[in-house]
C-alpha cells in the first residue's frame, strides 16, 4: 500500500482506506459483495502477502463453491453471479500486485473466474492468446 509521509500505511490505515473505497465503490472494491468485503476487512490481521491473500481468497473460494453448486443444479445465472463475485474477491487477493505466491494464486483464480462469468456476457467473451515471438 502507498506510504503516508514517507512511511508505509499501517494495517488500520489500510482498513480505513478499504472501507472508504468500499463505501464509494472504487477500485479494488467496486464489484465485490459489500457485506462479505466488510467481513474480510475485519479479518485482516496484517499486510503480509499470505495473510492478505488468505483473507480475500477465503471469500473468493466460498463464491467459487457457490458457483459449482449452481452449475450442478443447472442455474447458469446464479453460477455466473457467483463466478463474478469469486473473481472480484480473488482480484482483491492479488491487490495491488501479485508479489507473493499466494497472491499469484489469487491472480490466476481471478482470471479463471472472470472467464467463467464472462460466458454470461452479451456477447460472451472468449480468451485469445498469441504466441510470443523471439527477437533473438
Amino acid at each position: 500500500m502507498h506510504g503516508i509521509s514517507g512511511r508505509p500505511k499501517t494495517l488500520e490505515e489500510v482498513k480505513h482506506s478499504l472501507r472508504d473505497r468500499l463505501e464509494k465503490r472504487i477500485n479494488p472494491m467496486r464489484s465485490c459483495d459489500a457485506s462479505q468485503a466488510s467481513l474480510a476487512i475485519d479479518r485482516l490481521k496484517s499486510l503480509d502477502g499470505s495473510d492478505w491473500a488468505s483473507a480475500w481468497g477465503a471469500v473468493g473460494s466460498s463464491f467459487a463453491q457457490a458457483a459449482e453448486k449452481a452449475e450442478a443444479r443447472g442455474d447458469s445465472q446464479a453460477a455466473a453471479g457467483a463466478h463474478f463475485q469469486a473473481y472480484a474477491f480473488y482480484y482483491i487477493g492479488r491487490y495491488p500486485c501479485p508479489n507473493h505466491p499466494m497472491k499469484e494464486d489469487c491472480a490466476r483464480k481471478a482470471r479463471e473466474h472472470f472467464m467463467a462469468a464472462s460466458l454470461s456476457f452479451d456477447p460472451p467473451w472468449r480468451s485469445v492468446s498469441y504466441p510470443s515471438w523471439s527477437t533473438g
